[in-house]
């Protein structure tokens, strides 16, 4: 599930999975860990009041039993200093073990 061939790919189906939803990926990044692999991406939603200055994280950890998601939402201007906080809710965070 680690190997990078399965994470970009995992990569892949989730920038389609969210353009279906309305969201332009604006950035991806993996996760360092040796617990579970993950990535986090952040996206620009394509529609809605002032969407165009919306940012909406999300943490994506996947183990083989499960996955968790954490998802934040910010604006592009409060994105830098909103990253840190939102990193630690993601680091508090763990997909299921059993």
């Amino acid at each position: 599930m680690n190997a990078l061939p399965a994470l970009k790919r995992r990569v892949a189906e989730a920038r389609t999975v969210l353009a279906g939803q309305g969201l332009e990926t604006e950035t991806v990044d993996p996760i360092e860990s040796s617990a579970f692999a993950g990535f986090e991406i952040v996206s620009i939603p394509n529609s809605g009041p002032d969407h165009r200055t919306i940012r909406i994280y999300m943490a994506i950890m996947d183990r083989v039993i499960g996955r968790t998601d954490v998802v934040c939402a910010t604006t592009k201007q409060a994105l830098p200093s909103a990253l840190p906080v939102f990193r630690a809710i993601r680091d508090g965070t763990r997909p299921p073990t059993r």
